[in-house]
């Protein structure tokens, strides 16, 4: 089993008891966000540290998702031989690791989380209604945690964000990576990143179930830990 893996995603569950609706079914922790269908993330069963596939049978969790209009998922750990929605490779990092490659790009911290938000939809393409939740859970977010909600900045111009919730002392977790949709394919995403190991702020870690951060996450010096495997009830 892989201890380091699995304490890396009970870091991630302590982000996600207050993002998102949390509900333990049957030893299964159970995280769910009613009605919003972008992110499998954000629908899931976690693994208990095996490979275990029973949960997809548990009909109390099926009505659980069924009841919040979602649809769910069950994470696996490593790869699994059944059709699998996505794929999450997990990462961790040393930061201040890079020195002065991210030359160009300014780490910057938004005005305020609303800005911060706005961005972030745009990143990813939110609709109003899941951006507005997720504006309200990074303010309930950065109530319990200590966090940072960064722009990237070329020449100027806001090209990207990302956050840090610090789930332990000296341990950020990374989410919300991303660069503006009118600015990708420019080189900006490793730039970006190398800045933020340039903050020398402890342990970075990570996931994304990206093909392209999967190459670009050991680019910058990020080393994998392991992947979880999200199947669809």
């Amino acid at each position: 089993m892989n201890q380091k893996l699995i304490q890396v995603l009970e870091y991630e569950k302590q982000v996600y008891k207050v993002f998102s609706e949390f509900k333990s079914i049957g030893g299964y922790d159970v995280f769910v966000t009613p009605e919003l269908r972008e992110e499998p993330h954000w629908n899931l069963v976690y693994p208990k540290g095996v490979q275990d596939f029973k949960a997809l049978e548990n009909a109390e969790i099926q009505d659980y998702f069924k009841a919040k209009k979602v649809v769910g998922h069950l994470g696996v750990l490593g790869e699994v031989n059944r059709p699998v929605k996505e794929c999450c490779v997990y990462y961790s990092c040393q930061s201040n690791q890079v020195g002065d490659l991210a030359a160009g790009i300014e780490v910057g911290d938004f005005d305020s989380i609303n800005e911060f938000s706005e961005n972030v939809a745009t990143v990813f393409g939110y609709n109003n209604q899941t951006k507005e939740y997720f504006q309200k859970q990074m303010q309930r977010i950065n109530s319990e945690f200590k966090c940072r909600f960064f722009s990237f900045i070329k020449e100027g111009q806001i090209c990207g964000t990302a956050s840090f919730f610090e789930v332990a002392e000296g341990v950020q977790f990374l989410f919300n990576f991303g660069i503006l949709p009118e600015l990708c394919g420019q080189g900006l995403a490793e730039p970006c990143l190398q800045a933020l190991l340039g903050l020398n702020c402890g342990e970075i870690l990570s996931y994304s179930e990206s093909q392209a951060m999967w190459k670009l996450f050991p680019k910058v010096g990020f080393k994998a830990l392991g992947t979880m495997s999200l199947i669809e009830f």
